[in-house]
């Protein structure tokens, strides 16, 4: 009878010794699966986090505009004066002052900042001979362009193309040439020349004077 109940105990000794391998070995498994799965959301938050991030090298990550927006409306203005020198006349005074302004909009850019659009605005000229004036007065309308020539040089086109028989105050205004000095800001010089010289019943005198004209955001 002993023998028999120590043959009982020593069966389940047995028995309780293999069940702890079982316990231990599912226990561990359990574990690593959850190790792996939180291993794996770790990958899924770097794919995330690199996809947020903008990469430098794709095609579609193209730097901005340094340069800024560019003005939907510049302003066009320009003056010009001077005296004749010789005594014609019988010595009086003789002087001419011309000013011009307008506003170009519906301005087309091209890459490169050279831009075509529509003028609107006006021209004077004045002539003095002693105590008598005449005004030369016209308005102007039309296409505008800015083309970058040789060099530095900018080319400001705002009269239109003149015929070889225009009046020499449309000629000398029908390309006048500058510089770019930043910012969407042109400046250069102009000449404005007779505009209805000999004309009866309009006074202007044969002098040429030149000045400066400035381009810039409205």
């Amino acid at each position: 009878m002993r023998r028999k109940l120590l043959i009982l105990l020593m069966l389940c000794c047995a028995c309780s010794d293999d069940d702890d391998p079982v316990d231990g070995g599912a226990g561990t498994g359990e574990d690593g699966g959850g190790g792996a799965g939180r291993g794996g959301g770790a990958g899924r938050d770097a794919s995330a986090g690199d996809a947020a991030r903008p990469d430098a090298t794709r095609p579609d990550a193209a730097a901005p505009d340094s340069g800024g927006p560019r003005a939907t409306r510049l302003m066009l203005q320009g003056s010009a004066e001077g005296m004749a020198e010789d005594d014609a006349d019988g010595g009086m005074l003789r002087r001419v002052e011309c000013r011009f302004s307008g506003v170009i909009e519906q301005i087309d850019y091209e890459p490169n900042g050279d831009f075509t659009g529509f003028i609107s605005g006006e021209l004077f000229r004045t002539a003095q001979v002693g105590d008598a004036f005449g005004e030369f007065a016209p308005f102007i309308g039309g296409e505008a362009s800015l083309r970058h020539g040789d060099g530095d040089e900018e080319e400001l086109r705002f009269v239109g193309d003149q015929p070889a028989d225009a009046l020499r105050f449309w000629q000398e205004l029908e390309v006048v040439t500058g510089r770019d000095t930043g910012s969407q800001r042109f400046e250069g010089e102009w000449s404005c020349a007779p505009g209805l010289l000999n004309n009866p019943g309009f006074l202007d005198i044969d002098l040429t004077v030149t000045g400066e004209w400035s381009l810039q955001p409205l």
